[in-house]
């Protein structure tokens, strides 16, 4: 590491200083990009509101039903299969083959059902999330006059740098809004 004549503290100081003014820019952008999101609520977060209450997650709890009925009836499977080999039924490589088997079957169907049940879990978020951020842009549908701490917390998930010119704030409910950085 290069410290270019400065001391430690001075090195730290130097530092501070710059992140300290990137952090300010950045406080400024989430203000003018909250402003221009109260400002065009009705046209982008309403109808992006009302598709995603549209979206069918029906299908997916069917499926989802359908997952463990057929956890349920391999599961009672290895139940008879372990009982005939308890009983000296079944032959001990013929019933470690046919466990194998039902237990691999066993593994795909949890992990299918444990995606379906992620992704059903995704889209409640990002329905609530999205629904919270329109509510309180019509609540408080003024402008932002400085930085607000809470709201940035609240609402944002993370920024992204684009370019040396543009940044994104990715919102909890997935949407990235980018603003340009002034010069």
């Amino acid at each position: 590491m290069y410290n270019y004549g400065l001391t430690k503290a001075e090195g730290t100081a130097k530092i501070f200083i710059h992140i300290h003014k990137c952090l300010k820019s950045h406080f400024i952008l989430f203000v003018v990009m909250m402003n221009k999101l109260s400002t065009n609520r009705n046209l982008i977060l309403k109808p992006l509101l009302q598709a995603l209450k549209q979206i069918d997650s029906g299908g997916k709890y069917a499926e989802i039903e359908g997952l463990d009925k057929k956890i349920d009836e391999i599961s009672k499977q290895e139940q008879a299969i372990v009982g005939l080999y308890t009983r000296n039924i079944l032959e001990p490589a013929r019933f470690h083959e046919k466990q194998n088997s039902l237990q691999a079957e066993l593994a795909r169907l949890r992990d299918k059902k444990r995606i379906l049940q992620g992704g059903v879990l995704n889209e409640k978020t990002v329905v609530t999330e999205t629904d919270e951020l329109y509510k309180y842009l019509n609540k408080n549908g003024g402008i932002l006059e400085e930085f607000d701490d809470a709201l940035f917390i609240r609402f944002v998930s993370g920024i992204v740098v684009v370019s040396s010119i543009e940044i994104g704030f990715n919102l909890k409910n997935g949407l990235c809004l980018r603003e340009r950085i002034a010069r």
